[in-house]
């Protein structure tokens, strides 16, 4: 889907113009740490007939967003309780019909998004209720392609996580590392393991079930 803004576009409240030095592109972006999902993101959050604020606080509020959602999706890749539920399924469905109506509204990808987050937090709440068993899965996880067939911020998403900034064969073995200092009791190394991928953009998740990374 592309998208055009038909107002002028401001940076931190002023039109964004080359004699100002307010000019930004999107290598300038990941030079300063971020992605191009996050501003993929922010321009979806904001209606393409209003006039769009660029600043530096909305693009990181627009990361924490699709983090949220990232998180959330694994949330229910990791759902092991057992049996489907109507109230799941009615849920889904209510967000699908206002996700639609949005976007039929002269392309309301902001309302679109507010569905889509209304579902993030009802669905999280029945998880933690564990009221969202294994057979919901397939619903939810088509839904949000669903979602993303149209936004495609997902899928942007994804292909940068499919390109860390360290191979994964020097990730994994940095995880096997530190799990062997976590065993022998040596924190300190395991800890700068830990700290040495993080800045390097990896960030490590430690679970029941072990640990996993992810980018930042």
């Amino acid at each position: 889907m592309q998208r055009f803004h038909v107002e002028y576009l401001l940076v931190d409240d002023a039109k964004m113009s080359k004699s100002l030095g307010n000019v930004y592109t999107i290598p300038d972006l990941v030079a300063k740490g971020y992605r191009p999902s996050a501003l993929r993101y922010l321009l979806l959050s904001s209606h393409y007939r209003k006039q769009l604020n660029f600043t530096w606080d909305s693009l990181q509020a627009a990361e924490k967003a699709l983090q949220r959602l990232m998180a959330f999706l694994a949330r229910v890749d990791a759902v092991t309780n057992p049996g489907s539920h109507e109230s799941v399924a009615s849920r889904v469905s209510e967000a699908r019909d206002a996700f639609g109506a949005a976007m039929r509204a002269d392309l309301n990808t902001a309302g679109a998004l507010g569905s889509v987050f209304e579902l993030v937090t009802s669905l999280n709440s029945a998880i933690d209720a564990g009221e969202l068993g294994t057979g919901d899965v397939p619903l939810v996880r088509d839904a949000f392609e669903g979602f993303d067939r149209v936004l495609g911020v997902l899928a942007v998403r994804r292909a940068e996580e499919a390109q860390p900034p360290l191979p994964v064969a020097d990730i994994e073995r940095m995880i096997d590392e530190r799990q062997a200092a976590r065993r022998r009791r040596d924190f300190a190394a395991a800890d700068k393991i830990r700290k040495d991928l993080d800045a390097q953009g990896i960030v490590l998740e430690d679970n029941a079930a072990g640990t996993r990374w992810k980018r930042k």
